[in-house]
């Protein structure tokens, strides 16, 4: 094929692309309401979801075109293996745009719900998305976690998936960043049930300066380890020195650990 031709096919089939992914843009918008609110029902409750970037965003995008929970085969596990007690206290790292956190919230009956994640726009959905399902034990703190106080610059930013931003330490950042030990003190908290950890290559950071509130409360704990970022054998050897095991792994990098002293009973079907 000459390279006139080749050009001109490439160009038809970018053309192609694009005016698939506008269809698909469109489709995925005509499923909300006129407030931007996509509703679904999920172990009998109903969910009022804020999707304002659904056309490009891939999690909101699922969230509508699937009818319900993004990872709703891991959070059926949670459920089943009832990891959260009616009226227990969860911290959702790396929230996003509270996805986990409503679930958590209403399906579990967690009446705290702490969420965390550095990311205004993220704030303002989830924001919304609480204000939608009236939840009112439901917060959300605008941070990172890790091993200090300290400050964070975005290293890659995805329009189409927010959930996929990175981040890296930095002097000059403007996210804040406190560690787990330290903010739980200050919030004084009494008890915490589980935890969910999805930050993206920044697990042992979070972990490293965790251990007096995992020692305290020993939650059971749903961890994403991504093997690119070598996370995987460095975050389970971590967590084994404080007394934590893996009891199961559930989706390509998705870990769940308990404590030795307190450990789950369920496993998954």
């Amino acid at each position: 094929m000459q390279s006139e031709e080749f050009e001109a096919l490439s160009k038809k089939i970018d053309s192609l692309i694009s005016l698939n992914a506008q269809i698909a843009a469109q489709g995925r918008k005509a499923l909300l309401d006129a407030e931007g609110i996509f509703t679904f029902n999920a172990f009998g409750e109903t969910i009022r979801m804020y999707l304002p970037d659904v056309a490009q965003d891939v999690i909101q995008g699922l969230i509508a075109t699937t009818g319900s929970f993004f990872e709703m085969n891991h959070l059926t596990g949670v459920y089943h293996d009832k990891l959260i007690p009616a009226g227990g206290t969860v911290l959702d790292i790396g929230c996003n745009i509270g996805n986990q956190s409503l679930f958590f919230a209403k399906v579990m009956k967690a009446t705290k719900v702490i969420a965390f994640n550095p990311q205004p726009h993220c704030q303002r959905i989830f924001e919304r998305n609480v204000q939608e399902n009236n939840l009112s034990g439901v917060r959300f703190e605008l941070m990172g976690l890790g091993r200090a106080a300290a400050k964070m610059q975005i290293t890659r930013f995805d329009p189409n998936n927010y959930g996929a931003t990175r981040f890296e330490l930095s002097d000059g950042g403007t996210f804040e960043v406190q560690s787990l030990d330290s903010y739980c003190a200050k919030a004084k908290l009494k008890t915490i049930d589980f935890i969910k950890i999805d930050v993206e290559g920044m697990a042992l950071e979070v972990i490293a300066r965790a251990h007096k509130t995992l020692d305290r409360f020993k939650p059971p704990m749903w961890i994403e380890l991504i093997p690119r970022f070598d996370e995987v054998a460095p975050a389970t050897e971590a967590l084994k020195e404080i007394g934590y095991e893996l009891a199961y792994r559930f989706g390509r990098t998705d870990y769940l650990f308990h404590h030795k002293d307190n450990k789950i009973t369920a496993a998954p079907e």
